[in-house]
């Protein structure tokens, strides 16, 4: 089990700062991506097309490929393709979750957070562990 970690104050992401309601704490498992590294959020619908299913996995390897530490949500559908395909590319995925760093939700996306975490990802929440995943904290993860 990875250790959940914190950063708060102007530790946090200069990016997250200047967005309206920036969090003022994050917790974490695994490794927190520097803030130098390109990063991409992938994130979109639950229920994809083959066609959605297959840009977005070539879209997330390609970047990945290259160092792009890509980012979504964990959810079904497009957030956990984008992750698999950075995985099986050998790249760098964090997902930020609408749930404390302890609670994978969905649950059945349980395997892709350990296989994030094994590979030198993240899982990252502004709420604290512990706190369950419900659809308005999805909302506000979001923004």
């Amino acid at each position: 089990m990875h250790k959940i970690n914190t950063i708060s104050g102007m530790d946090i992401p200069e990016k997250l700062q200047v967005i309206p309601r920036p969090p003022k704490k994050l917790w974490y498992r695994g490794t927190f991506p520097e803030p130098w590294r390109k990063t991409v959020a992938i994130v979109g619908t639950r229920k994809p097309t083959a066609y959605g299913a297959s840009v977005t996995e070539k879209i997330a390897s390609g970047l990945a490929e290259r160092g792009v530490v890509i980012m979504s949500g964990l959810a079904y559908g497009v957030d956990a393709l984008a992750h698999q395909a950075a995985l099986k590319a050998d790249g760098t995925t964090a997902a930020v979750l609408g749930s404390g760093v302890d609670v994978v939700s969905p649950a059945g996306n349980r395997v892709i957070a350990e296989q994030m975490l094994a590979q030198g990802g993240a899982l990252i929440s502004e709420y604290e562990p512990g706190t369950p995943g419900m659809q308005f904290r999805f909302l506000e993860r979001n923004r």
